[in-house]
């Protein structure tokens, strides 16, 4: 049986030493940071209520920004501490961080606590897209420490407008160094019909890769749960992450969100929470757009419940020029799907999971190859 797993992110500083041109905190702050009493009376009391929860789950403690390694010694200092205590529920800790400010103090703490701690970066690809999206040279981030010392962490990517027509040779440079990568498309962007079929050109060329390198572990888009597709059209899909559900946010000051994306670093409201106190995160009528209801796609489509309401001021409001980008990799994952399978299928019996996702993809690319969307 698969571990209950819980998230906990700390929001330890509202600082950060770049400015990446998709970034969604827009109100930056040098001067808020959480201090290490609020970090500790956090980790202490989600610790006693995910024990409650469920005393064999596990609990992920993410410590985000801003530029979370700003707050290094804070870092230390927390996990040090956390580390000393007795808590009975299993835990891990995690940094999300452009890595540009690890030095060699920080490397060696990181080295020599690297089972309890691990560290998630950020790198959008070669010179150009590195320059380009983050201002800073890939050449110069720590990359080969983080893979030498964490080799299953993944990588995290991000295309921007402007860097989308390289993504597919940007993910295979990471590749290619033996990496591993999950990209994504910015949210928060207008994106177009072109930009759909741009996408759609470079996730492609990044399936074709995979298909010559079965040995590569695919990143989570060409692992599209299609099987969502034979949800029946009279029932609400499951919300797509763990908000208000399994994941929790703390504020550099201490106060608890449903997820970054309400935080006023995002939003520029100090009085966002307030605002979304009543919604009841566990009916998942709740988020489901009724623009959307007669969509043949609207069990495929995935969404950021954060950015709708920040730019649509409803959580279920959805950003309808995702839409075209979303069938892209829904078109692309079931040809990929149904050709990795196939050849699986001729060296072995497949199991029942992957027959099911076979016919989740074989349905989808029936269903959704010339798909279009009616006209809103």
């Amino acid at each position: 049986m698969e571990t209950p797993t819980y998230v906990c992110t700390l929001m330890l500083t509202y600082g950060c030493n770049l400015n990446c041109v998709y970034c969604f905190e827009k109100y930056k702050d040098i001067g808020k940071k959480m201090s290490i009493d609020t970090a500790k009376s956090i980790v202490d009391k989600e610790m006693r209520r995910i024990y409650a929860l469920n005393h064999d789950a596990l609990l992920k403690f993410d410590l985000f920004g801003g530029e979370p390694l700003l707050c290094f010694p804070l870092i230390r200092d927390l996990c040090e501490w956390t580390w000393k205590q007795d808590y009975p529920l299993q835990f891990h800790f995690a940094i999300t961080t452009n890595g540009t400010l690890l030095n060699e103090e920080m490397k060696s703490w990181f080295r020599a606590n690297k089972e309890r701690i691990h560290i998630v970066m950020s790198v959008d690809g070669g010179e150009s897209t590195q320059r380009g999206n983050r201002g800073c040279k890939a050449s110069q981030l720590p990359t080969e420490f983080v893979h030498e010392t964490w080799p299953d962490s993944h990588f995290k990517a991000t295309a921007s407008k402007e860097s989308l027509g390289t993504l597919g040779d940007d993910v295979i440079y990471w590749l290619e160094k033996g990496y591993k990568i999950q990209a994504s498309f910015a949210m928060g962007v207008k994106w177009t019909k072109e930009d759909a079929q741009t996408y759609k050109r470079e996730l492609e060329k990044i399936g074709n890769y995979y298909l010559a390198h079965p040995d590569i572990e695919p990143m989570k888009i060409f692992n599209m749960p299609q099987n969502r597709v034979f949800v029946a059209k009279d029932e609400y899909p499951q919300i797509n992450c763990g908000i208000g559900k399994t994941s929790v946010l703390y504020d550099y000051d201490g106060s608890a969100y449903p997820c970054h994306m309400f935080l006023p670093i995002t939003t520029g409201d100090e009085h966002t929470i307030d605002k979304v106190k009543g919604i009841d995160w566990q009916c998942n009528e709740r988020f489901f757009d009724p623009e959307c209801k007669a969509c043949e796609f609207r069990n495929m489509c995935r969404t950021c419940y954060g950015f709708n309401y920040n730019e649509r001021g409803d959580v279920a409001h959805r950003d309808k020029n995702l839409c075209e980008m979303l069938l892209a990799e829904c078109q692309v994952v079931s040809i990929f799907q149904i050709n990795r399978l196939t050849a699986l299928a001729d060296k072995r019996s497949l199991t029942a999971e992957e027959s099911l996702a076979l016919d989740a993809a074989l349905f989808c690319y029936d269903k959704f190859n010339n798909f279009s969307f009616p006209e809103v």
